[in-house]
């Protein structure tokens, strides 16, 4: 498996984890739509994955802010146009393009943090962070569901490959 495969198998991982978990959401919507830790962490996920698709296309990015939701739907379905752009920006991948520097537009607040000029790193990296990221935040949000007794998805990698890679499944 070379470096494009790997990333394709990753994130289509991570759209298919991040559809079980929004199916929890809203097969429990009456438990958990009035919380805002769980509103603050969906729309991170899918801030952070927009953002870097902008990155990738060298593009900047206008993004809503969180208090422009009314709710997990509104969410969602801005999620689901984004999604959309990254399979295709995701399935048209070559060794050239991932191989490139990232030119991260935050990266002088991540120099403050860590007290360093941030290394140049490539496309590549920054598609394993935002698959790694999408996974501990995913993490997350399966903690705070069981706080209302809702049950997480089995969202594991290797469960989606036992699965047979099943292919998202949105919530309408």
């Amino acid at each position: 498996m070379n470096s494009t495969q790997l990333l394709k198998n990753l994130f289509d991982h991570m759209f298919w984890a991040d559809a079980e978990v929004w199916n929890i959401i809203f097969d429990n919507n009456h438990k958990v739509e009035k919380d805002e830790k769980i509103k603050e962490l969906i729309y991170h996920i899918h801030l952070v994955q927009f953002a870097f698709l902008g990155i990738w296309k060298n593009v900047k990015v206008e993004y809503p802010k969180i208090d422009e939701f009314e709710s997990f739907k509104s969410i969602s379905d801005w999620k689901r146009n984004n999604y959309k752009n990254i399979m295709n920006y995701i399935s048209n991948i070559d060794e050239n393009n991932i191989s490139n520097t990232a030119d991260i537009p935050w990266s002088k607040y991540v120099e403050k943090q860590i007290s360093q000029k941030p290394e140049n790193i490539s496309t590549f990296n920054t598609m394993l962070q935002v698959c790694l990221h999408s996974t501990y935040h995913r993490w997350q949000l399966n903690i705070r569901l069981r706080e209302f007794d809702c049950a997480p998805p089995k969202v594991d990698y290797i469960i989606w490959l036992w699965s047979g890679k099943p292919e998202s499944k949105w919530p309408e």
